[in-house]
């Protein structure tokens, strides 16, 4: 019966039995493998990476226990560390390799970019750069430039105000687009992840310019 019993465990709880077997840097691939893997969604929807609509997507929340409670501002990613962990969803798509929010919040408060209230805007830009990305900026009245880069497969870091998302200021990425209406992943909630929103909703609530983000060129021939 153990035989049996162990190859259960391990189709249902496949990271968990690779912990079991390897240590050292191969352990922390693995650890990579489960900040990434749909598989950690399991026991509540604050849990990396669920399945959301429209396309994939490296999805990180704030309240995720690895580091809702580290410090950051005047307060914890859990609550003030929306930038960062916008910024890991995105970095992690593009790279196709885990970065987690913890180490971008480190990054903003070492570059400056970290203040009392969170994350001072224009941080992302240079986040994707310091990364090998390629971003630039649209207008915050940019329509057909918001959907130009969305429709090319980029991603958007949006800065957002009272109104859909939030009832102060809160950093969303925003994902994809179909027709007139926006894929969202709000690092503070599952469900809006899960709605599609219309984009001039997203245009009326914004706070800034927002940045845009493409993967990094390719190598010269």
């Amino acid at each position: 019966m153990m035989p049996i019993l162990m190859l259960g465990y391990i189709l249902t709880h496949p990271i968990q039995a690779l912990k079991l077997i390897f240590s050292g840097n191969e352990l922390t691939q693995v650890e990579e493998i489960n900040a990434m893997s749909p598989q950690y969604n399991e026991g509540g929807d604050y849990r990396v990476n669920p399945s959301l609509i429209g396309s994939a997507f490296v999805y990180y929340n704030q309240n995720d226990p690895r580091w809702k409670d580290i410090n950051y501002a005047s307060n914890t990613v859990g609550i003030s560390g929306c930038g960062p962990v916008s910024g890991a969803m995105v970095l992690s798509a593009l790279l196709e390799s885990a970065v987690l929010p913890s180490t971008v919040a480190g990054w903003c408060e070492s570059n400056g970019y970290m203040i009392d209230s969170g994350t001072q805007n224009g941080f992302a830009y240079t986040l994707a750069a310091h990364y090998g990305l390629v971003p630039y900026y649209i207008g915050d009245s940019d329509r057909a430039g918001l959907v130009d880069a969305l429709t090319k497969g980029h991603y958007v870091i949006a800065l957002m105000g009272d109104g859909t998302f939030t009832g102060t200021t809160h950093y969303i990425v925003l994902r994809g687009i179909s027709g007139s209406r926006v894929y969202v992943a709000d690092p503070n909630s599952v469900s809006k992840s899960n709605t599609m929103y219309p984009i001039d909703t997203v245009l009326a609530e914004t706070k800034g310019n927002f940045t845009a983000i493409s993967p990094p060129p390719p190598p010269p021939r």
